[in-house]
């Protein structure tokens, strides 16, 4: 099967699959772990493989198992994220705020905003984020994103699961 372009494979590939269980590397710095461990662990390393993966991909190539989970795990994210409220007034949020800078570091608040309500207020003048990792700049130091990513969970309702409980969650949605 030919697919024209990487959207339109991904989409085919977050449909089809759903997996009986988590994936377990085989080799590498995880080997033994979940690939859900490392989503909500090592967001770095989890971005890492993204990267490699959406580098690698040939629209000719045939995914294997660790291709379409990676991808069914981003869906499940992406899922999440569409649930998330404003916390001022109630409509889908997209982005949390953030206080300082590059040089000192930021400070993220869990406090999920839609786009009006990041324009408004005190709201204005913060850096803002996306809900969900996955447009995480280079430019954030190692500790940035990790901040970055405890407050994305915590947004997602996903910050004191297990890899296991995550992986249950994104079975049953």
């Amino acid at each position: 099967m030919y697919i024209k372009n990487k959207k339109e494979r991904n989409k085919m590939l977050e449909g089809n699959y759903l997996p009986h269980s988590p994936y377990i590397l085989q080799s590498g710095k995880y080997e033994g772990k979940s690939m859900e461990y490392i989503l909500l662990h090592d967001i770095s390393s989890f971005l890492a493989m993204k990267r490699r993966l959406e580098a690698a991909i040939r629209e000719e190539c045939q995914p294997n198992h660790y291709h379409l989970h990676l991808v069914w795990l981003v869906a499940g994210i992406n899922t999440l994220a569409r649930n998330v409220i404003c916390i001022e007034c109630g409509k889908h949020a997209n982005s949390l705020p953030a206080r300082g800078n590059y040089e000192e570091g930021y400070y993220f608040l869990s406090y999920p905003l839609c786009r009006q309500c990041a324009q408004q207020g005190e709201w204005a003048i913060a850096d803002k984020f996306r809900i969900t990792p996955w447009d995480m700049s280079s430019f954030l130091s190692r500790a940035d994103r990790n901040r970055l990513w405890k407050a994305q969970k915590q947004i997602l309702k996903i910050n004191d699961m297990s890899d296991r409980q995550f992986f249950q969650l994104l079975v049953d949605i």
